[in-house]
């Protein structure tokens, strides 16, 4: 109710000012008329003869006036309540709200503009009369301050109509997918519409977000800028490398399950202003523009309405989805899907950061799912996946459209007890199979510039240099020397252990500014093939600095004590290694101990 107070006390503010320095001001003038036999200075100008006409014709206006201003503290007071009551009464019903949430955008915002024009006129008209009667001085640069401000408030409160009604698209970061690039998957789509008995969807859009969602809403796909237009289905890939393909069943019949439950048209109607109205209160909250405050406080009371709302029936909508999507899977299959979801899809925030420092040096990732991937294998252990389930009950899974329950009343809803849900640990790269697996090159590059436009999206202040930028050309040579010599070792035995790699990451962090385990691991597993060591030792000696040296050398000793033990073939290794370096720069070969 705050949100409601503080709009209460802008809107009234300059009329209640007004009022005051009116009555201030005219009790001086019925002072002097009650002296002279007359009610009050109005009726003295009604009656006496020679009194100033323009001063009397002002004072009737100053008392029109304060009769608006008393209507204007109403307005003020009224608007903000009805902003929050009547959505918050027809809210309950998803029917009643996309048809009132139209039309009561355009109220609020037309009240907002009238409300602030009136508060700049009566605060000029509380300053008129404090500068003329009370100071008996004339300032004309004050009215013209007082107009400009008018216009500037004019111009945020029609910018802030120009954001809000303006149809933006839902955006999707992924490729339309073929219905050749990944039958199986398509199947299962079609396979689950058959048993819920709805259509299957018009489009399906694999991404690489961590949600999943089905729309009607009109779909941008970036980066093909393909607008998709019915319902329109987005399947997380990055999650999907995670999902057994019962699991990805039940997400996707919960999908389903709105478009049969008659979600998506509420959803069209409502969700496209919803969202925008978020992004102007926030941009709003954010913005140091004080014009805009009148905007963003009488806006609030409205979002806040419309946002309880929205919580209420998403939440039953998605319970209600929920149980569709049991009846033809079953419970364990959504709560060990609904765990992973939820507990893995932090990695991707991991991929994206790391991300943007890759494209800075122009290191361009293959496979973004596979990364993300890594991340699960690399960042979260078992005990990180335990303190998640620590507080699983309250989590919740983030989706663009809807507010989803909590994991607690979702289990509860579908009867199942979260100590059943199987918890999922990753500890050796490559021993869990997804649902799917993305062989289609056309799609993996689509994937890849999504990717790339995601992260750019979220770390707008990247820029990836030109292919000429020598300094990045160099610092990108240097890393990939450090990533390859470091794989070596990795994979000298034969082997790629998860503790190798790990300490290799962990020195690697310590010892270079810009050591990306992005980058790195698509070296340790996705490079078939690695520079010869004679030859990468070579490129150390003219590129490495005696630190980097020093250091690239405590990653390679760590990297072979990894498993606890140091093979002779490997402490060779590092030793012809470093021997090779020196012959390369002229300086006397040392073996180490």
């Amino acid at each position: 109710m705050r949100s409601i107070f503080f709009a209460v006390v802008l809107n009234t503010l300059a009329p209640v000012i007004f009022l005051l320095a009116v009555s201030f001001g005219l009790s001086e003038y019925h002072s002097i008329a009650q002296s002279s036999g007359y009610e009050n200075i109005f009726e003295a100008c009604r009656i006496a003869a020679g009194l100033p006409q323009d001063e009397c014709g002002e004072l009737h206006f100053l008392e029109l006036a304060r009769i608006a201003a008393i209507v204007a503290l109403g307005f003020g007071v009224v608007v903000p309540i009805l902003m929050y009551a009547v959505p918050a009464v027809l809210g309950r019903s998803r029917i009643t709200l996309a048809l009132f949430f139209p039309l009561a955008l355009p109220f609020a915002m037309i009240a907002t503009l009238l409300i602030s024009l009136s508060s700049i006129a009566f605060l000029g008209l509380s300053g008129h009369v404090i500068l003329t009667w009370v100071f008996e001085i004339i300032w004309p640069y004050f009215y013209i301050i007082l107009g400009l401000g008018g216009l500037f408030l004019v111009w945020v409160t029609l910018a802030g109509f120009g954001a809000v009604f303006s149809a933006t698209p839902n955006l999707a970061f992924g490729s339309v997918l073929p219905k050749s690039a990944v039958p199986e998957l398509n199947d299962l789509i079609a396979e689950t519409a058959k048993e819920l008995k709805v259509k299957p969807p018009k489009n399906v859009v694999l991404g690489l977000a961590p949600n999943f969602y089905i729309t009607n809403a009109e779909t941008q796909v970036i980066p093909a800028k393909k607008r998709l237009r019915g319902r329109t289905v987005f399947l997380s890939a990055t999650l999907c490398r995670f999902l057994n393909r019962e699991e990805l069943k039940s997400i996707i019949a919960h999908e389903l399950m709105h478009y049969k439950g008659g979600d998506l048209t509420f959803t069209r109607v409502f969700f496209p202003i919803y969202k925008t109205i978020q992004s102007v209160v926030a941009q709003l909250d954010a913005s140091e523009n004080a014009a805009g405050i009148f905007l963003q406080l009488n806006l609030a009371p409205l979002h806040l309405a419309f946002s309880n709302a929205e919580r209420r029936i998403s939440r039953k909508r998605e319970l209600a989805a929920d149980t569709g999507a049991v009846s033809v899977t079953s419970p364990k299959a959504l709560a060990n899907a609904l765990s992973k979801v939820v507990v893995f899809s932090g990695a991707w925030q991991h991929a994206l950061r790391d991300n943007a420092d890759a494209l800075a040096m122009r290191e361009i990732s293959t496979n973004p799912a596979e990364a993300v991937y890594g991340y699960a294998v690399y960042e979260f252990s078992k005990s990180f996946v335990d303190d998640q389930f620590d507080h699983f009950s309250e989590l919740r899974m983030s989706h663009p459209t809807d507010t989803h329950p909590t994991m607690s009343e979702r289990l509860d809803n579908i009867g199942f007890d979260m100590s059943d849900i199987e918890r999922s640990y990753f500890s050796h790269y490559g021993e869990h199979d997804g649902a799917f697996e993305l062989k289609d090159e056309d799609l993996v590059a689509d994937l890849l510039g999504a990717f790339i436009q995601e992260t750019m999206l979220n770390y707008p202040w990247v820029t990836v240099p030109e292919e000429e930028d020598e300094e990045a050309a160099n610092l990108r040579t240097v890393y990939r020397l450090i990533y390859q010599v470091m794989t070596h070792f990795i994979r000298a035995d034969g082997k790629t252990l998860p503790e190798e790699v790990k300490s290799a990451e962990a020195v690697g962090r310590e010892n270079f500014a810009n050591f990306n385990p992005l980058v790195f691991r698509e070296h340790v597993h996705g490079m078939e093939e690695l520079v010869p060591m004679p030859r990468l030792a070579e490129l150390a000696g003219a590129f490495l600095t005696d630190s980097g040296l020093d250091s690239l050398e405590a990653a390679a000793r760590q990297i072979i004590e990894a498993d606890g033990h140091v093979d002779p073939s490997e402490k060779n290794m590092l030793d012809e290694f470093l021997i090779k370096v020196k012959d390369t720069r002229g300086e006397a070969p040392t073996v180490s101990n």
